[in-house]
């Protein structure tokens, strides 16, 4: 998509880009006078991100697994699920959020459940 927009306007703007509820939401600025050639092309992919596994890219379909639904494939769903079944689904949340970060300093799941039992027992 951003080389799709560049290719139209070398100076937009991308405001804000977020997951919700399985699919992407793209806001973007563009120069008034090509706005209509680069709408359809945020449109075109926030409607394939409903199809792809925000995990590894392959074809995914919306799941909900907990209060939010997220586009997983088969093999992302049955790791995330094989995990709550194992660990609980805290868990599983800790690991997902950790692969749909991209941080690299994201610390790992036993790192954050620990630091959340603390915060539990102390509070």
């Amino acid at each position: 998509m951003h080389r799709e927009l560049l290719a139209y306007d070398t100076a937009y703007r991308l405001v804000a880009l977020e997951a919700h509820d399985g699919k992407l939401r793209v806001y973007a600025r563009f120069w008034v006078g090509i706005a209509m050639w680069c709408e359809p092309i945020v449109a075109d992919a926030a409607y394939r991100s409903r199809v792809i596994c925000e995990v590894c890219g392959q074809a995914g379909v919306q799941r909900r697994l907990r209060p939010v639904i997220h586009t997983l494939c088969d093999a992302c769903h049955r790791a995330d699920r094989a995990t709550a079944a194992e660990r609980g689904e805290r868990y599983a949340n800790i690991v997902l959020d950790r692969l749909l970060s991209g941080d690299p300093d994201f610390p790992e799941p036993d790192a954050v459940e620990r630091w959340l039992q603390a915060l539990e027992s102390a509070g």
